[in-house]
């Protein structure tokens, strides 16, 4: 499968990198948003089947008007989900994005439950570790895909 994670944190990148490509997964990383748009946009050449998305990343590559709904940078990762993915997929493509951020809260009290309905939501800070979580959500996401 070919998977992109959106995450800025060089760490938390190369750590699922690393997990998910042992695993004989296909990585794409995105540093920022203007990285997910450019990888989303060769998504015809470079199939996406999932996509791994932290809440709160430099704001490169949103436009004015999403910045201000950015709630300080907070949202930038659902931003460019609503905006630039969601409206491109199928509904059932919801099932093939994770949400990964210690943020959720944020997310959860400024936007609206239905607009994230269907997005696997997992707890970056999460003592039961949120890695493995993100990294069995994939699992299960490749079994849906064979």
């Amino acid at each position: 499968m070919n998977i992109l994670v959106v995450e800025d944190r060089a760490a938390v990148s190369c750590y699922l990198t690393e997990a998910l490509e042992l695993e004989g997964h296909m990585v794409l990383a995105a540093y920022n948003i203007s990285d997910a748009k450019d990888h989303w946009a060769r998504r015809r050449t470079m199939p996406i089947h999932c996509i791994i998305v932290d809440l709160n990343m430099p704001t490169d590559g949103l436009d004015q008007k999403q910045e201000g709904e950015s709630h300080g940078g907070l949202l930038t990762g659902w931003l460019w989900l609503h905006d630039c993915v969601l409206p491109h997929v199928p509904a059932k493509y919801r099932q093939r994005v994770i949400i990964c951020s210690g943020f959720l809260a944020d997310l959860e009290k400024l936007v609206r439950a239905d607009k994230y309905q269907g997005i696997f939501l997992v707890d970056k800070h999460s003592p039961s570790s949120g890695a493995a979580k993100v990294l069995e959500r994939v699992s299960a996401i490749s079994r849906l895909a064979d």
